[in-house]
């Protein structure tokens, strides 16, 4: 059955093992969260802490909107700030400061999964900081057969992967067999061993797309002139990184510095590869840094 859910208040969760503030699983219906409270979710053990949950499982579509503070800390595990996942279109609307933090595990601001049919949608006007120690990401948006839309607002996402190997990456954008669209016109600073600002690419190899689906997928990136994307990795640093099995068309008018500072580093400002055709455009600056530094390769 559909699951509704208005919250105006503020909400606070603090546990020994697993931390949540509003949780909300369906198994046919549509599960619809709308928050404008503040939400301060802890958690000490392996369980993990997440601000809001919408999960519909087989038949319905999901959807969070939310205009709320939310802070989610883990000490051993995971931390998110907005989790939607269903098999169908599932999407995010956030207004809200988001704050996921984890001592050990991952950490991400803003997760949406669309499994199977439906499109995997982000609007994002608030400001993101995630810190985690194996991975980070600000915003994370997945697809099967349905296109991504992410559309990130002039506030600031920073991300911080703090462990040795760590990755950190701004917007992360990846599909089976769905298209992909990213459109920002915000700061972007992404810090870990490797790192990188925006992250658009296929899941599936070549050969599997032709093979189950037939066709290809496509991504679009688009930065405003307010954009200003930093990648600080030791590794590798990666301003704009797009790869997909059908065309490619990235168009940059904001700033991207790319800075890789290990020995042996490889940074980037913008990499792009295509099955098919490859558009690059940039009327912005780009700086990239390293033992090994490309402001624009396309392969």
């Amino acid at each position: 059955s559909a699951i509704s859910i208005s919250n105006s208040g503020d909400i606070s969760a603090n546990a020994s093992i697993n931390a949540a503030g509003i949780n909300a699983f369906s198994t046919f219906g549509d599960v619809t969260i709308t928050n404008s409270g503040d939400l301060d979710i802890y958690s000490e053990g392996g369980a993990g802490a997440a601000g809001i949950t919408a999960t519909s499982f087989i038949s319905g579509d999901a959807t969070v909107t939310n205009s709320g503070r939310i802070a989610a800390a883990s000490a051993y595990a995971s931390a998110i700030g907005i989790s939607v996942s269903s098999k169908y279109a599932a999407s995010i609307v956030n207004s809200g400061d988001i704050t996921p933090d984890s001592d050990a595990g991952n950490a991400t601001g803003l997760y949406v999964n669309a499994s199977k049919y439906g499109t995997a949608s982000v609007i994002n006007t608030g400001a993101i900081t995630a810190t985690g120690y194996d991975y980070a990401t600000g915003i994370d948006a997945n697809s099967y057969n349905g296109d991504i839309i992410v559309t990130n607002g002039t506030k600031a996402i920073t991300v911080t992967a703090t462990g040795d190997y760590a990755t950190a990456v701004g917007i992360k954008a990846a599909s089976y067999y769905g298209d992909i669209g990213i459109a920002s016109n915000g700061s972007i600073t992404a810090t870990g061993y490797s790192a990188t600002g925006i992250n658009a690419s296929f899941i599936s190899p070549y050969y599997a797309c032709y093979a189950e689906c037939g066709g290809t997928m496509d991504i679009s990136v688009v930065t405003g002139t307010a954009s200003n994307i930093k990648a600080n990795g030791v590794e590798t640093a990666f301003g704009i990184n797009a790869e997909a099995t059908g065309s490619v068309s990235v168009s940059n008018g904001g700033s991207i510095k790319a800075t890789a500072s290990g020995d042996g580093a490889f940074s980037v400002g913008i990499r792009t590869e295509s099955g098919y055709a490859t558009s690059i455009t940039n009327s912005g600056s780009i700086d990239a840094a390293g033992d090994d530094a490309w402001a624009i390769v396309s392969y």
